[in-house]
């Protein structure tokens, strides 16, 4: 498989901007999830995101199907989640809500999984 973009809404609560990430997921296992806020992420973009403010992940979805099965989200280096990739894919409208909470100051980081 090749590799696959992605999108990511993160909310703020009692703030009604909402962030939108693009993501890069290589297709290598192993490997970390690449994220831009400012474009289009690829294999430079950085691998983390540092909130500023308190966060949740409202939707991750992915455009087409990777050659990894799961990818793991973390909170400062501890997983506190597994995605199942299928689910998330675009054309699924019930993906479900990851619903992943984030303190200012918290690093979300993502590794994909074979």
């Amino acid at each position: 498989m090749a590799a696959a973009v992605g999108s990511m809404v993160v909310s703020h609560p009692g703030n009604p901007q909402k962030d939108i990430y693009s993501l890069y997921f290589s297709d290598s296992a192993g490997v970390t999830v690449k994220f831009s806020r400012t474009g289009k992420a690829d294999a430079n973009s950085p691998d983390n995101i540092v909130f500023t403010q308190w966060s949740g992940v409202e939707d991750i979805n992915l455009a087409s199907a990777t050659g990894q099965t799961t990818t793991t989200i973390s909170r400062n280096d501890l997983v506190i989640g597994v995605l199942l990739n299928a689910n998330h894919l675009v054309s699924v409208v019930t993906r479900p809500e990851p619903g992943f909470i984030f303190a200012p100051g918290q690093k979300l980081m993502a590794y994909q999984v074979a």
